[in-house]
């Protein structure tokens, strides 16, 4: 319990950003996928030299898996930035979290398994001496 305190100083709105970033950098340490290769190979012999190729088919099916897109980086001008609000970064991550709380379902747990929880807990509690304050002006 005590550690919910510890993180009571921690910004929601970095914490969505640094989350978000920490997805895009896992998005680009994946790499191109190469399931698709021979598919890929075939839109581009089925379009040609100078052809279009965002209305093909594969284009269609793979292109929102292509890139990663970002929830909370704005892509937008500055005029469109302004038209839709001049929402700050900030505004945004908030406005982000606490979607991801209203959607939130506490996930059911079985009474059994509930039980030797909360008995692990009370038997951990009561092995862990106490800091005696050690942390108290951390």
């Amino acid at each position: 319990r005590r550690n919910l305190y510890t993180i009571m100083h921690c910004s929601t709105a970095k914490f969505m950003v640094d989350a978000e970033q920490c997805a895009m950098a896992y998005r680009m340490a994946e790499g191109p996928r190469w399931d698709d290769f021979d598919e890929a190979l075939a839109a581009v012999r089925d379009v040609g030299p100078g052809g279009h190729y965002l209305a093909h088919p594969h284009t269609q099916d793979n292109f929102q898996r292509a890139f990663y897109m970002p929830k909370l980086l704005d892509n937008n001008n500055i005029e469109q930035w302004m038209a839709n609000g001049s929402k700050s970064i900030t505004e945004r991550a908030l406005n982000l979290a606490k979607a991801k709380l209203n959607e939130y379902e506490e996930p059911k747990l079985d009474q059994a398994v509930n039980d030797e929880l909360l008995d692990y807990i009370a038997r951990r509690e009561s092995e862990i001496p106490d800091d005696g304050g050690l942390n108290e002006d951390y």
